[in-house]
Formats: structure tokens, C-alpha cells, sequence
């Protein structure tokens, strides 16, 4: 993970040049609904090259044996990721620690494969938030 996360710069100007689009920070980002249960933290916010907003989202994956592939975790994140952030879409960067070598596949809003996550999500986030106990520790 370590290396994913320092490799990021290079795979968010590669992707930049290959595109001619700018990316900016994105930060966190809280669900407008349901903002004390999800939040995300995508990579980056795409821009076109005059600087404005796309409503596309970046996430970048590094991988060092290989070149990560879109999983079924990883559209969920990226699913989450949109509702936080009111995104239409996300450019999901996956790059080859080693060669350098990237593809990017974007990935479209799905509302209804979104409606089943959050529904999901808040359930296991309720869950959480009813087991919780306070520890208690022999002093």
C-alpha cells in the first residue's frame, strides 16, 4: 500500500498527460444524506483542461507484481465514492509499479447498483453502532 501511495503522483501525471485533463486534491468527502455513516476519499477530482469540473472522480490503483484490474471491491468503492461525491463517473488508473505501464477504464454511475450498497452500508454501519461497548481496561 505504502508503495500505491507513493507512486500515485507518477500514475496521476501519466494520466493527466494522456488525457490533457488536470486533476485536483479531492479530500474527504462526507454522503450528503447519511454524512455521520459514509464518507469517501477518492484520489482526485477531474478537470478539464480549462479547469472545470467534469463531475468525474480519479482513483488510482499501483500494483507491483501486476497491474490491478477492476474488481467487484473496487466498484463498490468506486459506487460509493460517486454517491459521497455527487460524481457521474470515475477514472479508475491502474498502473504497474514497476513498468509504469497504466490503463484507465471509467466507470459510470449505477444508481440502482448504488441504492443496494448505501441500503447495505447503513445497515452494517447501524449494526457497528449497536454492538458498540465501552472496553474495560484493569488499571
Amino acid at each position: 500500500m505504502r508503495l500505491g501511495t507513493a507512486l500515485e503522483p507518477v500514475a496521476r501525471a501519466l494520466y493527466e498527460n494522456a488525457t490533457g485533463k488536470l486533476v485536483r486534491s479531492a479530500g474527504l468527502h462526507p454522503h450528503p444524506k447519511h454524512p455521520k455513516a459514509l464518507a469517501a476519499s477518492p484520489d482526485g477530482v477531474v478537470l478539464d483542461s480549462r479547469g472545470r469540473d467534469t463531475k468525474t472522480l480519479l482513483e488510482i490503483k499501483v500494483g507491483q507484481e501486476r497491474t490491478p484490474y477492476l474488481s467487484n471491491a473496487y466498484l463498490v468503492q468506486l459506487a460509493v465514492q460517486m454517491a459521497c461525491c455527487g460524481a457521474q463517473k470515475v477514472d479508475f488508473v491502474a498502473m504497474h509499479a514497476g513498468t509504469h505501464e497504466f490503463t484507465v477504464t471509467t466507470v459510470e454511475r449505477n444508481r440502482s447498483l448504488e441504492d443496494v450498497l448505501i441500503k447495505q452500508l447503513l445497515a452494517a454501519h447501524q449494526e457497528a453502532t449497536e454492538d458498540d461497548e465501552v472496553a474495560e481496561y484493569d488499571t
